[in-house]
């Protein structure tokens, strides 16, 4: 798990990146519920606010990680994850990402994910 969301090498197929990215999702939104929740927010959100920004940097870099390794299974650069911060073309990359097959057998990224 560690190699899968904090790691910008290798190679991941279409199922391991839909798995991380709802697996990230579903984290966010239970982290918004509880820094949201009235317990952290009558101090006037001090708390929440402290431990936001912690939690969306790590947030943030694992999606990118997920991102660069799937865009290397693709064959691309992982830079190609710039497009995800683009409106309206961060959804066709999130498709492309999810929907569009990686390149078969080995490439210069190594070799894909059994």
């Amino acid at each position: 798990m560690k190699e899968l969301l904090f790691s910008f090498k290798g190679r991941i197929n279409r199922k391991a990146f839909i798995t991380g990215w709802v697996f990230l999702l579903l984290l966010g939104l239970a982290f918004s519920f509880v820094l949201y929740s009235p317990a952290f927010v009558e101090n006037d959100g001090e708390v929440g606010v402290l431990l936001f920004l912690p939690i969306q940097v790590f947030l943030v870099w694992t999606n990118l990680a997920l991102q660069s390794k799937r865009n290397h299974d693709r064959g691309r650069s992982g830079w190609f994850c710039l497009l995800i911060f683009i409106p309206l073309v961060n959804l066709l990359y999130l498709l492309d990402l999810m929907l569009i097959k990686g390149v078969a057998g080995v490439n210069q990224y190594g070799p894909p994910l059994e």
